[in-house]
């Protein structure tokens, strides 16, 4: 393979450019005038419809043979190409295979070396996670956690800016969770205070309500009782 790159493989075709010639042109030229004026010039009447037949019939002819010619000259001009692009699209077809082949085997190594830094992401995640209390499947892996541009060249380890992603992340669940906690100790506590059943106050702050929006709830059910 090296040497087949090193090689100087400058394609080599013999071409030469063709014109093609119509040795009597002016005189065919001539000719079709002559004839295209002729029958410009006739007129038929309703009671020579075979005159009319008959020349369209020569005219047809004359069609004919010229496009037979035509048709004759281009075959013969065009095989020589047809016979040249099937040998390079032959030779490109066994190129594209063979890149085929080491694409399939990179796409492999990609997906093995992504899987890696996936793992060492996941390690990291779950590190963290165990030091703050914090279940791991609650983070979300974005992909460019797991690019290679987030990783050192060097050793292959995270880099400090995706570390501080994860770390991030992972301390806004905690910040969220012990928010999340304090709200429901301070509803429980005040639906207490006023006399009333703290659970399902409590359970408005699980479900999403703010912390001042349950206070007025439970403000306007005192009054109203």
């Amino acid at each position: 393979m090296n040497e087949l790159i090193k090689t100087d493989t400058s394609i080599q075709i013999d071409y030469t450019p063709s014109t093609i010639e119509i040795k009597n042109e002016a005189e065919l030229e001539a000719l079709v005038e002559n004839t295209v004026n002729h029958y410009n010039s006739l007129t038929f009447s309703e009671g020579d419809i075979q005159g009319a037949k008959d020349a369209q019939s020569s005219l047809n002819k004359i069609i004919k043979l010229l496009e037979v010619k035509r048709k004759e000259v281009k075959n013969g001009y065009s095989e020589p190409l047809k016979a040249f692009e099937a040998k390079i699209k032959s030779f490109v077809d066994q190129m594209e295979t063979a890149k085929e082949g080491i694409s399939q085997s990179l796409e492999k190594f990609e997906t093995k070396e992504r899987d890696s830094r996936l793992q060492k992401v996941k390690e990291k995640i779950e590190n963290l996670c165990n030091a703050l209390g914090v279940d791991p499947n609650e983070i979300e892996i974005p992909d460019r956690w797991t690019n290679k541009g987030a990783f050192t060249a060097a050793k292959g380890e995270l880099t400090k800016a995706i570390s501080k992603e994860i770390t991030d992340s992972i301390n806004e669940i905690v910040s969220k969770k012990q928010t999340l906690a304090a709200n429901k100790q301070a509803v429980e506590s005040y639906a207490q205070a006023v006399g009333l059943d703290p659970f399902s106050w409590v359970r408005w702050i699980d479900q999403g309500h703010e912390l001042q929006e349950v206070f007025d709830e439970i403000n306007q059910v005192v009054a109203e009782q």
